[in-house]
């Protein structure tokens, strides 16, 4: 699922990979209990990984809250596009 790297410069902390693999199963649960599929929930896992990969997460206080609040919403997002709703429906 990704080395662990995240974007931080040679001799410095690296917060994704220290936190990842702590925190993915938490990241999984809450995108498959949204969407009740598990390739659903492994597509977001997915985007999660790469979106911390690659942002700045030096200032981050609570990795593990950054990461389920990211997939919290990507899981929403993809919800609401699968379905046929009307926009502007919860």
């Amino acid at each position: 699922m990704g080395d662990g790297h995240g974007s931080a410069g040679a001799g410095q902390e690296d917060p994704l990979g220290a936190g990842w693999q702590r925190h993915r199963p938490a990241v999984f649960g809450v995108a498959y209990r949204l969407l009740g599929s598990v390739a659903d929930a492994e597509d977001v896992t997915r985007d999660v990984w790469l979106r911390a990969a690659g942002a700045d997460l030096r200032e981050v206080g609570d990795l593990r809250s950054w990461l389920v609040t990211v997939a919290a919403r990507r899981a929403s997002t993809a919800a609401r596009s699968a379905c046929a709703c009307p926009p502007g429906t919860p």
